[in-house]
Formats: structure tokens, sequence, C-alpha cells
């Protein structure tokens, strides 16, 4: 048996049969609990769990535990994040849905590339979209660069040696002022027409709108709060819960459009609440389910109700969302500094907010350029409704 340099512990057979070598953890340590035993099959296994463990400690890491399965390692990763509830959420329903069913199993150790990849190609077979595709290999590179630079538990992220996912960004479709006033004039009549025209005129998400309270408007100053977004959770139902960020709490001034629209929407709710009687539920919500009695609305009924109203009027087909980008790029055309654009959009940096910002603290001057941009709706629309 060839011997080990001098100092370096050697492996002995035990009576089993196997064999097992002694290591100190800690430099001139002595105490019994410093020990670590490796044992294996063979010596030459254990000599060489003896130098993984040796190299390991002089380069500061652990050494990867070979019964721990990416799956196990992922699970624990999700326990362990300190984020909004939201992130973990869809952190665990990506990584329950779309990546444990392909590597879950797989030694932590010994995942690499080509295991990634085969898992892109499976996910592809099982129909999954590209953009789903690209959010799981970016969530599972997040748990992976945790385990190579917080946990030592691997020397390198997968990942960065995986194919990529290439997604084609959809581009708005940004209405022209007349395609915008011609719609905001047809939807009046819509159930879900004060819900559109508020987001149109005020650039909230469509989250924050869903989630508005009648204690968030203040009638008489013409403002209103955004502090909570509407959040679907599975077997719990609609939530309202913190917004997306902390620049996205913000109080804004109103245009006479979106005041208007909110006196309607008033008006109509308390029609329904006065039809449902006691069915009725006192959530305190501006815009309800029309067979929810007070309950809240699904996203995606706003989605349905805004292309059937863009088909019944003779413009291009947009998505809640899209209209956020018409409100950024009138006031870019009405010329509002940064600043002020930045903050009734409730954004963190001018790179977000002239993303939003398309070609052909005070948000006063917003309402100014929208009621200078939608004059003749707004009339219109007052007309219809009454100054009540």
């Amino acid at each position: 048996m060839a011997r080990a340099p001098k100092g370096l512990p050697e492996p002995h057979k035990l009576g089993s049969g196997r064999w097992r070598v002694a290591l100190q953890r800690g430099a001139g340590s002595r105490e019994h609990r410093n020990r670590v035993f490796l044992s294996g099959s063979s010596e030459a296994e254990v000599r060489r769990r003896r130098d993984d463990w040796l190299r390991a400690q002089a380069e500061g890491r652990r050494l990867p535990d070979r019964r721990l399965t990416t799956g196990a390692y992922l699970r624990r990763w999700l326990a362990s994040l300190v984020v909004r509830e939201r992130t973990v959420e869809s952190y665990r329903d990506t990584i329950e849905k779309h990546v444990l069913p392909y590597i879950g199993g797989v030694l932590l150790s010994e995942l690499g590339p080509l295991d990634i990849d085969q898992m892109l190609v499976d996910q592809t077979s099982k129909g999954v979209r590209p953009p789903t595709r690209a959010y799981s290999l970016r969530v599972l590179s997040v748990a992976l660069n945790v385990a190579v630079r917080k946990k030592r538990l691997i020397l390198f992220n997968p990942v960065h040696g995986a194919n990529d996912v290439k997604v084609a960004r959809r581009e708005p479709t940004i209405l022209t002022t007349e395609q915008a006033k011609r719609l905001l004039d047809r939807v009046r009549a819509d159930r879900l027409g004060p819900l559109l025209c508020l987001i149109a005129t005020t650039g909230i998400r469509r989250g924050e709108a869903l989630a508005l309270v009648w204690s968030n408007w203040d009638r008489e100053a013409g403002i209103l709060r955004i502090e909570r977004t509407l959040l679907y959770r599975p077997g719990i139902g609609y939530e309202r819960v913190p917004t997306k960020t902390r620049q996205s709490v913000r109080t804004l001034s109103l245009p006479a459009l979106a005041q208007a629209a909110l006196r309607d929407q008033s008006r109509r709710q308390a029609e329904e609440r006065i039809h449902a009687g006691r069915r009725w539920q006192d959530t305190g919500l501006v815009f309800t389910g029309e067979r929810r009695n007070g309950g809240a609305i699904s996203g995606s009924t706003v989605v349905h109700a805004l292309h059937r109203l863009c088909d019944s009027c003779g413009v291009p087909p947009i998505r809640p969302h899209d209209l956020r980008h018409l409100y950024a790029t009138v006031l870019g055309e009405a010329g509002l500094s940064d600043p002020v654009r930045m903050a009734v959009m409730g954004h963190a940096s001018r790179v977000m907010t002239d993303r939003y910002t398309h070609a052909t603290p005070t948000s006063v001057e917003a309402a100014d350029a929208l009621d200078r941009a939608f004059g003749p709706a707004v009339d219109a629309l007052v007309d219809a409704i009454g100054a009540s």
C-alpha cells in the first residue's frame, strides 16, 4: 500500500472489510468533536474522498453532500428565502411545476449543463411556453448561485453552461390619441368601462386598480391613493397585498375623466348592492365582479372585456398593460419632467419609465396633460353620467 505524503492521514481497513480515514477539522485541533471520519468500500475511494475533503477545507467550502438531490436542495432554499411572499410563491410554483419533475432526482453534486439542457427539451415536448421555460431557468440559476457563493455546496453554477431560452419580447400596442378617445367613448357604456378608463387616465397597474377600496379615493380633493395590489392565491382566493415596490405606493391627482369614471362606478355599485340585498359582500372594493356580489374581479375578465371593446370600436386589440404604456406616452409627449413621470408611474428608475414611453412627488401636471389629450372625451362622458 503506497504511503501518503508526510503528515497526511492514512486510510485503514476495518474489521468489516470497509476502509476509513480520520481527519481533523481546524489547524492544530486535537479535540475529538472536531474529528471527521470518511469511509468507503475501497482504499482508493477513501483516498479520493480524503483529498476532496482537504481541498474543500483549503478553499473554504463545504464538501458536497453526495446524498443531497437537486430537489431537496431547492426545497431547502425556498424555505430559507427572506423575500416578499409573492416572490416565494412564484418561485415555489415554478420549481414544483417546471423544474423538479425533470431534474429533482439528480444529485446536486452531479447536476450539469447537459441535465439542464435536457430539462428544457422535455419542457418543450410538454408544451411549456418559452417565457415559462426562460423564467424557470432564471429561478434555477438564482437558487444555484446561492449553492455556489453562500453555501459552498458546488463549485460552479451549471445553468451558466446550459443553453439559453430565446424569448421574443412582445412590443406593446400603442393607440393613437384619436383611437384612445374612440375607445374611451365606447367603454363608458360597459360595466367595466370605469375600470378601463381609470387605468388609461392614471397609468395604474391592473392589479392596483382591482385592489382599490373606496377609502383610497378622496372625492373632494380629487386624489387617489395607490398602496395595494390584488393577488390570487390558489386555495385561498383574492387578497390585497403590498404593491410591487416601495415606489409604487403613491398619491395621484386625478384628471377629470378619471374622476367622472369613479363617480359613475360609485353609482353603478350602489345599484348592484341594492339588487343583491343580503347576498352582497361588504369588501369595500371599488371594482367588483358581476356575479360575485361585492367580491373581486379576476384579471382575465378585464383582458377579455378590453379585447371585446377594442373589436367593437375598430381599434387594434390591446392588453390592460398597454393602457399604462399609452398613459406614459401621453405624459412624455406633453413634455413632463422625468421625476414627475417616475412618481406617477410608480417606477424606481428612469430607465423603466423610458421603456414605457414610446415615440408617436406631485401628479397635477400629469392630470392636466391627460385632460388636454382627452378633452373631448371628458366632455362626452361628463354629459353622459351627469355632474353628481
